[in-house]
């Protein structure tokens, strides 16, 4: 599906959502989509391109921010025994050329990690291609930023500060040990956060055509914010109901807040 097709359809259930007070929140996604389109070839342009290095790499000294743009594939992000950040092409079928390795670079303690060379039509060929990202266990990122389109975002990581995702077309599978922030946008795409000792304190989430489903230990204490349309909250935890919107586990400690077109609402305890 082209770029503009996209947006047109986030627009109209934007004016929906609208309707019933919550558009602001998901139209947000809009600007999240880029310059990228990915019928009949790519349209992938990204500023400052020159500065760009090409190909797989490992970084040995340490970093505090990941940004991935990517398209196509799979983004996979997760920990081993390193002592070096390892980023590398995957590619599942079709011919990686020398225009379609994956850029990247570095800006003080911040990677950058973009598909391929910034072009206005990219030539894929039926290429499939994953980037495999690995952090070693001794770091501890402060910021995970993914921007994708037709490509899903898997991350495994002990202990990450926040987690910035962007998508259309792919879904989330994040799990971790501890998270202070979550914040994503997403058009058809579901999100599944798995959290084994502690976190969200912070959880913004808009989506359309996608569900939202979270596990955390049996002893979070958060305040759910949720509007939707067409869509229903599914809770393990016993809350009390504030207004219409509000739902309250505990002394509500954690801030979340959920905004949905067609999209259930999944809390589960681990």
């Amino acid at each position: 599906m082209k770029k503009t097709l996209i947006v047109c359809l986030i627009v109209v259930l934007v004016v929906v959502a609208s309707a019933f007070g919550i558009g602001y929140g998901i139209g947000r996604v809009i600007k999240n989509v880029g310059n990228i389109s990915t019928s009949n070839g790519a349209n992938f342009n990204y500023s400052d391109a020159a500065s760009y290095k090409v190909g797989d790499t490992e970084i040995s000294s340490k970093v505090s921010k990941i940004t991935i743009n990517w398209l196509n594939g799979t983004v996979k992000v997760s920990e081993y025994n390193g002592d070096t950040l390892s980023i590398k092409d995957e590619v599942e079928s079709g011919n990686l050329t020398e225009e379609l390795k994956l850029r990247w670079k570095r800006n003080g303690n911040e990677v950058i990690i973009q598909y391929a060379k910034a072009n206005k039509r990219l030539d894929l060929d039926g290429l499939i291609k994953n980037i495999v990202v690995m952090v070693p266990s001794s770091w501890t990122l402060d910021e995970l930023d993914i921007d994708v389109v037709s490509a899903d975002s898997v991350v495994s990581l002990k202990n990450i500060d926040e987690i910035d995702w962007n998508s259309v077309n792919g879904t989330l599978e994040a799990r971790v040990d501890s998270i202070s922030s979550l914040d994503g946008d997403t058009v058809n795409g579901d999100v599944n956060l798995y959290v084994k000792k502690s976190g969200p304190r912070k959880l913004d989430l808009e989506s359309v055509n996608g569900n939202v489903t979270i596990f955390v230990p049996s002893n979070t204490s958060f305040t759910l914010k949720r509007e939707s349309i067409n869509g229903s909250l599914d809770s393990e935890f016993a809350g009390k109901v504030s207004g219409n919107k509000t739902f309250i586990v505990g002394n509500g400690d954690y801030d979340w807040d959920i905004e949905s077109v067609n999209g259930n609402v999944t809390i589960r305890e681990i």
